[in-house]
């Protein structure tokens, strides 16, 4: 494998997707989007207006710029350059709903021909060594940092399993999803 000086690249594609098909998506009816405060939902506003007014070229461009960022992130995948999951979302970033964008930038690296393996590692494995965390966190080894997420279903068979939470281990503490989302 090259070594690339340890460039990271965080690609971000999830919200790629999202911003370059504004013009075609209506996002009103999103599930996450009620658990959304007002005031970031209104930052919303400025993005939308200015993909619903762009031009047929900038539209045109936006889309292919979009197609190029995703091919280009599965070539730097395959010529070794370590890429972290990001989702960016946040306020003036568009339906990219925090937490579950994650699941979704994951998703999109596989369908750029990444493996699931991959784009899981971008995650905490390769996040812990960007942040030089990796003593404590980034694998499952005695004495390290024990947040882990359980899993219902093999995110390797298929990364849609990402979303099958059946429990989250903070440290001593247990959660069960469906617990907390009735509460």
């Amino acid at each position: 494998m090259k070594s690339f000086r340890g460039t990271r690249i965080s690609s971000t594609l999830h919200i790629g997707n999202v911003l370059s098909y504004l013009d075609e998506e209506n996002h009103e009816n999103d599930p996450y989007l009620k658990l959304m405060d007002a005031g970031i939902i209104k930052t919303y506003q400025g993005r939308i207006k200015g993909a619903l007014n762009a031009s047929p070229k900038a539209i045109k461009d936006r889309k292919e710029l979009n197609t190029l960022f995703k091919s280009l992130t599965k070539s730097l995948s395959d010529s070794g350059v370590k890429l972290l999951a990001g989702s960016d979302s946040g306020a003036y970033n568009s339906y990219t709903y925090p937490g579950i964008s994650l699941h979704r930038e994951l998703e999109v690296m596989v369908e750029t021909g990444m493996s699931p393996l991959k784009a899981l590692q971008t995650s905490a494995y390769n996040g812990a060594y960007f942040l030089k965390k990796e003593a404590n966190y980034g694998t499952l080894d005695i004495g390290k940092v024990s947040d882990i997420v359980l899993l219902n279903a093999n995110p390797l068979e298929d990364i849609l399993n990402t979303k099958t939470v059946f429990r989250v281990v903070k440290g001593n503490s247990v959660y069960d999803p469906e617990e907390i989302l009735a509460n």
